[in-house]
C-alpha cells in the first residue's frame, strides 16, 4: 500500500485556522491514542466538511500495516451492499463505537497498571521538564490522587532540585505547582553552572542568586 493517503495535502484549511493531517496508523499500541486524538482535533476543525457517519471510513483510509490487514474485512463487508450486518454498520458510522473498536484491538493491555509500574520507576535523567512531560503522560492513566502524584513527583527528581524544593519556601498546594516550582528551580541551577563556566573555579558564584534567595 502507498505510504501517505490518495490524494490527500499534508495541511487542510477551515473558516478558522489550518489543521494538520493525521499520521498515518500502523498498528503500533503505544501511539493508538495520540493518533485517536489527532482525529479527534482534526474532526474539530472540519466538523462542517466531515459527515459523522463517515469518520471511521475516514480514519480506516489512514491506516497500513498491520492496522489495515485488521480493518480490510471490516471495509469489505461494509461496501459490499448485499450484505446488512447492522454491527459493522455501527461500527464505521458511529465514531464512538470505531474508537472503541480500535482501542480492544490495538489498545495498551493493562494500561493503567503498567502506567503504575513506569511512574513508581521514573527518574528525572535530563531536564525537569523533560521529567514533568513523561510524567504527566503517565500520571493520566493512573487513578492516583494528587497527593500520590506529588509523592512520587518529588522521588524521581535529583537530588539536588529536591533540597531546593525543600528550601524555597513556595507554597505547594498541587502538582501543577510543584512541576512549576521544580522547574523554575532547575531553570535556575543550569544558568547558575553556565554562568560558573565563564568565571575561574576558585571563585565561583552563589548559586542563592539564582535561585531568589540572595
Amino acid at each position: 500500500m502507498s505510504d501517505t493517503p490518495m490524494n490527500t495535502p499534508n495541511e487542510t484549511s477551515s473558516s478558522r485556522t489550518k489543521v494538520a493531517r493525521p499520521d498515518l496508523f500502523h498498528g503500533d499500541r503505544h501511539k493508538l491514542e495520540d493518533w485517536i486524538l489527532q482525529f479527534d482535533l482534526f474532526f474539530r476543525f472540519e466538523d462542517e466538511k466531515v459527515d459523522p457517519t463517515d469518520r471511521g471510513l475516514l480514519m480506516a483510509s489512514y491506516m497500513r500495516g498491520t492496522a489495515a490487514t485488521w480493518i480490510k474485512p471490516y471495509l469489505n463487508k461494509y461496501m459490499d451492499d448485499n450484505d446488512d450486518d447492522d454491527d459493522i454498520e455501527r461500527m464505521f458510522e458511529d465514531h464512538p463505537t470505531f474508537k472503541d473498536k480500535l482501542r480492544q484491538q490495538f489498545g495498551v493491555i493493562n494500561e493503567e497498571s503498567k502506567a503504575d509500574r513506569a511512574i513508581q520507576q521514573l527518574k528525572q535523567t535530563q531536564s525537569v521538564a523533560d521529567y514533568a512531560s513523561i510524567f504527566q503522560g503517565h500520571a493520566l492513566k493512573t487513578d492516583w490522587d494528587d497527593k500520590a502524584l506529588r509523592v512520587m513527583y518529588r522521588q524521581g527528581l535529583k537530588e539536588r532540585v529536591k533540597e531546593e524544593l525543600m528550601r524555597s519556601g513556595v507554597a505547594i498546594n498541587n502538582l501543577q505547582d510543584l512541576i512549576r516550582e521544580s522547574i523554575r528551580i532547575d531553570n535556575a541551577l543550569y544558568e547558575f553552572r553556565l554562568r560558573n563556566n565563564q568565571f575561574n573555579p576558585v571563585t565561583l558564584l552563589d548559586p542563592l542568586t539564582y535561585l531568589g534567595r540572595a
